[in-house]
């Protein structure tokens, strides 16, 4: 059965990553921690598969840290994530190299969600918002730049890491540390440096962003971001917001204008897409009764034709 398992969980590694990033970004609990009790034990005395099932563990967990920081907004905590890209395992209980290659991974993997949220803030984000999320977002491109190109196969624990990865990640610590101006070339120097930068972002939320957004400027943005293919990666608590600011931003219920009818139902659209789960939950923050009673006509009709599945 522990075998059946670790075949299976390996087997769907991209659909349980995707699974773990789409419950993290609707603000979700994941079961991340309970899944992860479960897959470390499986490999058992015998080790079976135990380097790939180590690397899957290390992979959901980074996961839902960063998809879960993304959605709030967490852009320090986000920055000071990246020195593990780097760490070569000096910190216990950290996993070299197999916790660095891991992480890289999960940042390659997620980039649109990362896009689609510097889209947002670089079009109607105030200059706070967006000197922060760039900055965050040039560090994230500097770790990632640095990041050593050519990545060992993973040991099976608990053999050594490969000494010609270790060597590459302390020049990569270097070569970081020298563009963000940092002091010292350990890997301690360089998550004070990145904690530094990090004290200097605020944290980012929807609210805060979208929060004084005028009706007309929200359906322009659902509308751009749509073209872009950037709306679907956005986190669920922007898209109840922008809905929610499209109907004006009240509890009062008034109808809406066509083209705010379009952009809350491509809202929807995408939503149902992506996952019927997030869409319903998209509906239920929006509430059925303002959108019953703000949607009229054949765009109504479209909106109740979603609800079938």
């Amino acid at each position: 059965m522990r075998h059946a398992f670790i075949d299976e969980s390996l087997k769907q590694r991209d659909s349980i990553r995707e699974g773990v990033a789409h419950m993290a970004l609707r603000g979700r609990q994941s079961g991340v921690r309970e899944y992860r009790l479960a897959l470390d034990s499986s490999p058992g005395p015998e080790r079976y598969r135990a380097a790939d099932v180590q690397q899957l563990s290390y992979e959901v967990f980074y996961t839902d840290l960063i998809c879960g920081q993304l959605s709030q907004g967490e852009y320090d905590l986000l920055l000071q994530t990246l020195p593990d890209l780097v760490n070569p395992g000096t910190v216990p209980p950290f996993q070299f190299p197999v916790q660095n290659i891991a992480l890289f991974n999960v940042l390659r993997k997620f980039e649109n969600e990362f896009f689609a949220m510097e889209r947002v803030i670089r079009l109607v984000g105030t200059q706070r918002q967006k000197t922060d999320a760039l900055t965050y977002m040039n560090a994230r491109n500097i770790f990632m730049a640095k990041f050593p190109a050519t990545q060992p196969p993973l040991p099976p624990p608990p053999a050594p890491p490969p000494a010609a990865f270790l060597a590459a990640i302390q020049q990569a610590i270097q070569g970081i540390q020298a563009t963000l101006g940092g002091v010292g070339a350990s890997f301690q120097d360089l998550t004070k440096t990145a904690a530094n930068l990090a004290a200097t972002i605020e944290g980012i939320s929807a609210s805060g962003i979208l929060g004084n957004l005028e009706d007309d400027k929200a359906f322009e943005l659902t509308d751009t971001l749509f073209a872009e293919n950037r709306l679907t990666f956005l986190p669920t608590v922007y898209k109840v917001e922008l809905i929610h600011r499209i109907l004006g931003g009240s509890d009062i219920v008034s109808a809406v204008e066509d083209e705010e009818e379009q952009a809350i139902l491509t809202i929807f659209q995408d939503a149902k897409k992506r996952s019927p789960a997030e869409f319903l939950q998209v509906a239920c923050s929006a509430g059925w009764e303002t959108l019953d009673s703000s949607i009229n006509g054949t765009e109504h009709n479209r909106l109740e034709g979603l609800f079938k599945f």
